[in-house]
């Protein structure tokens, strides 16, 4: 089950943490989702798809496979115990491929219900460590979620 290690923290400082995310961030897609079929299609032509983790997030339109293909990443790094990127990054990279995937398209790309996308928004606009773009991404999916609450349509970004 995903959650049982999700609170399980490394105890990273959090200079480690911003230093870790910052490079995470500007890696190449290319790398760390080469064996994900959501890469090979832009195999051809891998021009075409954003090529860092930032820029998909910061795409107006980023593909909703290249998200798929993120939040599947992040939740293999999730599930490993003692793996090469901390669970902390990792739930950084989930939860914002889920958002951006709700926020541009519409799509939910999780099984996990609305209300426990918003408690991982809730403990990632908690870190210090998080970058400001990223915290204002995370802070719009509040916005997003507590709408939703309301009553107002299912509005993308």
């Amino acid at each position: 089950m995903l959650e049982a290690h999700w609170d399980d923290a490394q105890n990273w400082a959090a200079d480690e943490l911003s230093a870790i995310l910052r490079h995470q961030m500007t890696a190449p897609l290319s790398v760390d989702l080469a064996n994900h079929r959501y890469w090979l299609c832009y195999a051809g032509d891998p021009g075409a798809a954003p090529q860092t983790f930032e820029e998909l997030f910061r795409e107006r339109r980023p593909p909703l496979e290249l998200l798929r293909g993120v939040k599947d990443f992040a939740k293999g790094h999730l599930r490993e115990r003692g793996g090469k990127l901390p669970r902390e990054i990792a739930r950084v990279l989930y939860y914002g491929s889920v958002l951006v995937a709700r926020l541009v398209w519409g799509e939910r790309i999780t099984r996990r219900s609305d209300v426990q996308v918003q408690e991982g928004l809730v403990w990632a606009v908690a870190q210090p460590w998080l970058e400001p773009w990223l915290q204002d991404l995370f802070r719009r999916g509040q916005t997003f979620f507590r709408r939703l609450e309301e009553g107002a349509p299912d509005e993308r970004i």
